[in-house]
C-alpha cells in the first residue's frame, strides 16, 4: 500500500523525468535544425567552459 505522499512524490518524479526527455528532444531538433557543424578551435574552449559554467549567457 502507498501512502498519499508516496504517490503524489511518484507522480513528480515521473512529471520532472517527461519534461527532462523533452527538453532533450527539442534540443536535439535544434542541433540538426541548425546545419552542419564545425571543428571547434581551441580559443572557443574558454568561451564554451564560461558558458557551460553560467559565466555566460
Amino acid at each position: 500500500m502507498f501512502s498519499r505522499s508516496d504517490v503524489i512524490r511518484n507522480l513528480v518524479r515521473r512529471d520532472q523525468e517527461e519534461q527532462a526527455r523533452k527538453r532533450l528532444r527539442d534540443l536535439i531538433g535544434e542541433g540538426l535544425a541548425s546545419g552542419p557543424g564545425r571543428r571547434r578551435m581551441k580559443a572557443d574552449e574558454k568561451v564554451l567552459l564560461a558558458i557551460a559554467r553560467g559565466e555566460i549567457d
